[in-house]
């Protein structure tokens, strides 16, 4: 009987082990929620995300816990770093300077905060926001007619992260300045995935121009014409490839002969885009192609002489300024300066005439029209 007794003393031992062990193993996982929410709580940096401050210390009276932890789990689908600060202010001129210290003392994107408020606002709540890369802050009341509802939590957060989406619009505006504070990739790709009615982004242009092109070395001053083609994808940049023909040119004499030249030129561009917004828009670029030279004339006894044709290579820099009318339709004026590898040499006979490409200058007038 006692080895009895004594043998179910041990497996009273050994069922209470097991209990703690079991219970212990319930307890962690809704321990480390709590231990996140506390660490949250305090506050860790979080960079490039969103502050959410609460009002369920401060003022419970005006806090929604459901429509703040609805707006967590919004949050969480779009993978937006978020950390929970219990608010402290209860003015409304200390809760909105509380948001921006607060989002700025995190490294945050954005702060918001949820407040209701039955006697100011009945059925609605507010929502305040602090965007720090658009340096705004946003107050918006956000009507819901039955605020007990089940869904209306949900309803509410949903609205606030639409809110937080069309502040951060202006992300897509091309040549703003840097914002304060680098977006988290959600942030940015929740800017670029918002669909704009009637939003086109101008990225291709189709550009037509009237050049005059000189070169020291006798060839003179010609005129002609160029098209060209960019691509601009980046607020700061593109590529572009150009054509240029030039045959209106001078006589070029010699005891031995006359002739003229033709110049034709293909080039590709890398753009880079100084200023891309406002009525004057000055661009860089750095190119290279080839030159094409074509040369035919007559001897002194006016006998035709024969023709003869180059390729060279062709490397240069290009300044322009854009007077953007509309989005679509600009007047721009350009400068190229560019070098000939080898320079061209245009002989009469054996008797140098004139040499071309060392350097070759151009300005050009043109329109561009951009496309969607």
């Amino acid at each position: 009987m006692s080895r009895d007794l004594h043998l179910i003393g041990r497996v009273g031992v050994v069922t209470r082990l097991w209990i703690a062990i079991v219970t212990l193993f319930l307890i962690m996982p809704c321990a480390v929620p709590v231990l996140r929410a506390q660490d949250s709580a305090e506050g860790s940096p979080v960079v490039g995300g969103v502050v959410l401050v609460s009002m369920t210390v401060c003022c419970p009276d005006e806090a929604w816990p459901e429509a703040e932890r609805a707006l967590l789990d919004e949050l969480a689908v779009l993978d937006i770093p978020v950390t929970v600060v219990a608010g402290t202010a209860a003015g409304d001129r200390d809760q909105r300077e509380e948001l921006e210290i607060l989002a700025e003392s995190r490294d945050a994107a954005a702060a918001m905060r949820i407040v209701r408020s039955g006697e100011r606002l009945t059925g609605g709540v507010e929502l305040w926001l602090t965007d720090r890369i658009t340096d705004k802050t946003i107050f918006r009341h956000l009507a819901h007619e039955d605020p007990g509802e089940t869904d209306a939590a949900t309803i509410i957060a949903v609205r606030a992260v639409d809110t937080l989406r069309a502040s951060l619009l202006e992300l897509r505006i091309r040549g703003r300045r840097q914002p304060e504070v680098e977006p988290s990739p959600a942030i940015a790709e929740l800017a670029e995935d918002t669909p704009l009615e009637g939003d086109i982004s101008h990225i291709v242009g189709i550009s037509v121009r009237g050049v005059v092109l000189g070169s020291p070395g006798g060839a003179g001053v010609c005129g002609g014409f160029g098209v060209g083609l960019g691509w601009h994808p980046l607020s700061f940049g593109g590529v572009e490839l150009d054509g240029l023909w030039a045959p209106l040119s001078r006589d070029i004499s010699t005891r031995e002969a006359s002739s003229s030249i033709d110049v034709a030129l293909l080039r590709g561009w890398f753009v880079w885009h100084v200023r891309n917004e406002g009525l004057a828009r000055p661009s860089l670029a750095l190119g290279g192609g080839a030159l094409f030279v074509m040369g035919e004339g007559l001897r002194a006894d006016n006998a035709p002489l024969r023709s003869d044709s180059t390729v060279v290579g062709y490397g240069g820099v290009a300044a322009r300024l854009d007077l953007v009318f509309t989005e679509r339709l600009r007047l721009f004026l350009g400068g190229r300066v560019g070098l000939a590898f080898p320079e061209v040499s245009l002989l009469h006979g054996t008797q140098e005439a004139a040499s071309l490409g060392r350097p070759l200058m151009e300005g050009s007038l043109g329109l561009e029209i951009r496309i969607p």
